[in-house]
């Protein structure tokens, strides 16, 4: 493994540096697939229908979305650029078991990635540390989706939150707050912990 946090942004999105270099992308990921996995295997096995706070996706979906996304930050590390749909790929009787074999590969591939590669995104040439925050982002997000879904109570650790919120509060308007995105910021009671306030800033009711 080479590197593990940014070091460089290209241009216009410089003032997102000083918030990666405070976590170490391998170390978040690896954190982000505990979180992930522990809810996975939580899921009560009569709840993968059950609808999520993601608009049309079911917990089966949910984890159809991660699964996805995940193979897209693998091919990235393996060298191609960061896109492809965002729609769940099928992960057929058993999610669980299609959740466990993509996220070993995303560790493995992780584990042995050129960090400091640069790889095409939707923001420009960027450094693989940098791309790879996305499907980082959504690991620990979605734990809190299929949480919320299936009756699990998900807290998302501080500095991850602190880290999260830094990056996207940065995002322009435009492309925080779309349809493929982020709705509209949703009121958070006022003594809420830092996950709640998070998850309400990204458009969820809390």
């Amino acid at each position: 493994m080479v590197g593990g946090s940014v070091g460089v942004c290209n241009s216009g999105v410089s003032g997102w540096c000083t918030t990666l270099r405070f976590m170490q992308i391998n170390n978040a990921a690896e954190r982000g697939l505990e979180l992930f996995g522990s809810v996975v295997r939580g899921v009560p096995g009569d709840q993968w229908g059950v609808a999520t706070p993601c608009a049309g996706w079911d917990a089966r979906d949910l984890v159809g979305h991660v699964v996805g996304v995940l193979e897209i930050g693998v091919s990235a590390i393996r060298g191609g650029s960061l896109g492809g749909s965002l729609s769940p790929v099928s992960v057929g009787d058993d999610p669980v078991g299609a959740w466990e074999r993509t996220a070993a590969v995303f560790r493995s591939e992780v584990a042995d990635a050129d960090l400091d590669a640069v790889r095409e995104t939707a923001l420009g040439a960027q450094p693989l540390s940098f791309a790879l925050t996305f499907p980082t982002f959504d690991l620990f997000l979605h734990s809190w989706d299929l949480g919320r879904a299936t009756g699990q109570e998900v807290r998302i650790p501080d500095d991850v939150v602190s880290w999260i919120d830094g990056f996207l509060r940065q995002l322009p308007p435009e492309r925080l707050r779309s349809p493929n995105t982020f709705g509209p910021e949703q009121p958070a009671p006022a003594d809420a912990d830092p996950t709640t306030r998070l998850m309400a800033f990204l458009g969820r009711s809390v």
